[in-house]
């Protein structure tokens, strides 16, 4: 992947006084071929990081 060229599979905006929570139940659950990668920037499809960080929390199996 590489950040603001790849198209992302899924996005999730998350406003700035905000969060994003999203229980999938059963088979539900996106798949990903290889893995997941994260990042973190001010557009869906950019390279920009956000000027304030962000704390994520992430459970994979």
């Amino acid at each position: 992947m590489i950040l603001g060229s790849t198209p992302p599979k899924l996005t999730y905006p998350i406003p700035p006084s905000g969060y994003w929570e999203e229980h999938y139940p059963g088979e539900e659950r996106p798949a990903f071929t290889y893995a997941i990668t994260v990042a973190v920037t001010t557009t869906p499809t950019g390279a920009t990081a956000p000027a304030t960080g962000a704390v994520c929390n992430f459970i994979f199996k």
